[in-house]
């Protein structure tokens, strides 16, 4: 899913927040509007690790452009592609900042909020395309059955 969709979602839902529950600061729906978003930080990383760039437009066109070569694949091989080792796109993650929600301070909560949505919009985008589900886990994704030779595509 493209980053204008996170970015748009991810205002919304921190708009909700911040009418719908009192308690609820402009610091804190404005962490979950951040954390929806700043989660592709990952990406960018692949991209500079692969690219040996650090611009963020050719970052962003690279992106697009592999987008655009994966659903160009057969079902059947974007089913075994393994998307890459995204840091922030997985269960793992979560569970950190969950943990960090009840150890450090109750901030890391609201960044669990934007980045559950995020996840969970990208999910939903890859099941609607591939017809699978991906991106629920590092570990799993990490591990299970795949067609490596589609990483050197990347």
């Amino acid at each position: 899913m493209r980053p204008l969709k996170h970015i748009v979602l991810g205002l919304l839902l921190a708009l909700v927040l911040l009418f719908v529950f009192p308690k609820v600061t402009f610091t804190e729906a404005f962490i979950v509007f951040l954390s929806s978003f700043l989660i592709e930080f990952d990406h960018y990383l692949e991209f500079v690790y692969r690219k040996k760039s650090f611009s963020l437009k050719k970052a962003y066109q690279w992106h697009v452009m592999l987008e655009k070569k994966t659903l160009a694949l057969s079902l059947e091989k974007r089913k075994r592609l393994f998307l890459g080792p995204n840091i922030f796109h997985g269960a793992e993650i979560l569970i950190l900042f969950f943990l960090a929600g009840i150890f450090i301070h109750s901030y890391f909560y609201f960044i669990l909020i934007g980045m559950t949505l995020h996840l969970v919009l990208d999910i939903s985008y890859i099941f609607i395309k591939e017809h699978q589900i991906k991106r629920i886990s590092l570990i799993y994704e990490f591990f299970r059955p795949t067609t490596w030779d589609l990483i050197k595509e990347r």
